[in-house]
């Protein structure tokens, strides 16, 4: 299953190769998994110009909002709690 990809796209001249192109989505595909919302899982990974981490997240409620399945299935009331969770190394 394929989740869409928010990812901090450089120009060639950054030096970022295909090779971690492909490993960059792939951790996106993977942290998309955390979010509990079952229709949309939304990854996302952002790097500096050396290739480090320097950021991942995924779409799902604020901390501290109670994600029942209520709240996840309705869309409209998802949409109003909804935001990018993202941790910082």
């Amino acid at each position: 299953m394929s989740a869409d990809v928010f990812l901090q796209i450089r120009e060639e001249e950054s030096g970022m190769t295909e090779k971690w192109d492909r490993r960059f989505l792939a951790l996106a595909e993977f942290v998309a998994q955390w979010s509990k919302d079952p229709s949309t899982k939304t990854g996302a990974v952002i790097v500096d110009s050396n290739n480090r981490l320097v950021s991942v997240g995924y779409n799902g409620f604020p901390r501290g909002v109670n994600d029942s399945p209520e709240r996840l299935e309705n869309r409209e009331i998802k949409n109003c709690f909804s935001t990018l969770r993202e941790q910082g190394f």
